[in-house]
């Protein structure tokens, strides 16, 4: 059995920097009301009492959603290849893809200038904010399923029956290589 790791990449963590910042925007704009108010009365008083209804989806709901699609999006990222008994199994907390080594026809070391210009065509709930999941599409090697956690270090599988798998190993060299030997043997 072999494992591949799949760490983040510095978009994914430029995208929780950036989330955060916001949740903690809306809260602020409750806040720096409280703080101008003369009588010193509680939070969630203050919050109940305004007269203008907006403060209520600003101050808690708009911060309690995006937590909540952060927290979904960490938790259903891609964390490791494995190859292990003739597959390859893709492991995420929500579904644990696995593929067949026998249905594997090619597996390369792609450019990272060749695939950033890709497109993605899934639904937007299957797509994790901190990494790239779903259905995408490019020009040099069309319609591809990824399961990648960075923008660089890409490796593309394609099966027998021409779909083609995209991913982002830690160690892309290493893991053709091995993928390659099961392939041989």
């Amino acid at each position: 059995m072999k494992i591949f790791t799949t760490k983040l990449g510095g978009s994914a963590y430029m995208s929780i920097i950036v989330l955060a910042a916001m949740a903690i925007f809306f809260v602020s704009m409750g806040l720096v009301p409280y703080f101008k108010q003369a009588n010193h009365i509680s939070y969630y008083d203050f919050i109940r009492l305004q007269k203008n209804n907006i403060a209520i989806p600003y101050v808690i709901l708009t911060p309690l959603f995006i937590a909540v699609c952060l927290a979904y999006s960490y938790w259903n990222r891609v964390r490791l290849l494995t190859i292990a008994e003739g597959k390859l199994i893709i492991e995420r907390k929500r579904k644990t893809v696995s593929i067949a080594l026998g249905e594997v026809d090619n597996i390369l070391l792609v450019p990272t200038k060749d695939i950033m210009f890709s497109t993605y065509q899934d639904s937007t709930w299957r797509r994790s904010l901190v990494g790239f999941t779903g259905k995408y599409y490019n020009k040099n090697y069309g319609e591809m399923q990824w399961y990648c956690t960075k923008s660089k270090n890409y490796v593309l599988l394609t099966l027998k029956d021409k779909r083609k798998i995209a991913f982002t190993p830690d160690e892309p060299e290493r893991f053709v290589n091995e993928v390659k030997r099961w392939l041989n043997d």
